[in-house]
């Protein structure tokens, strides 16, 4: 289910796929994206009706719909708790001020790291974030420890739908040489 190129107005585009497990979701995220002109495309590579979500079926949605978006920039959001309430200019200037003009990606933060069985040098992330001994994960240089999210969270990701295809590739590659 690839959407279709079509002549679309605005810089920005929001990307959500569609599952079961967060079906009423899309509509906040929808009704939101309406209210603050945001044109968003929700979509799966099979119907929610016939399908459960499956590990990789994101990213293998986003790898067919990336190369359709003709927005300069786009923002994939799992939609399971976004609320948009910036305009795509507003998006547009802020990303501009952290990228700058490059072609990166800004990728979310978590409190927590995700999914439970991430591992470290082979140790248990997830079990270890709260212990004393919490030393799987190496300290953050800045000394900002406790204060922001410290662990990537590709649920919010803003950047060039070239950049981010070329991302998803790469992860697809990896995963394919360790297959």
């Amino acid at each position: 289910m690839v959407p279709r190129p079509t002549q679309r107005v605005g810089g920005l585009r929001v990307l959500a796929y569609e599952n079961r497990e967060n079906a009423s979701f899309h509509r906040m995220v929808s009704e939101t994206a309406a209210a603050t002109g945001l044109p968003v495309t929700i979509g799966a590579i099979a119907p929610a009706s016939r399908r459960n979500l499956m590990s990789g079926d994101r990213e293998r949605w986003l790898r067919g719909v990336l190369p359709t978006v003709r927005e300069r920039l786009v923002l994939n959001v799992d939609a399971t708790d976004a609320l948009l309430l910036c305009t795509a200019e507003e998006l547009s200037r802020k990303y501009d001020a952290l990228a700058g003009s490059s072609s990166d990606l800004v990728v979310g933060g978590e409190v927590r790291a995700w999914p439970r069985y991430f591992r470290y040098e082979g140790v248990s992330i997830y079990r270890n974030m709260r212990s004393a001994n919490a030393t799987a994960y190496p300290a953050r240089p800045d000394g900002m420890n406790g204060v922001l999210p410290r662990y990537v969270n590709i649920g919010t990701i803003l950047g060039p739908a070239r950049s981010y295809a070329k991302m998803l590739e790469c992860m697809h590659e990896a995963r394919a040489l360790r297959a």
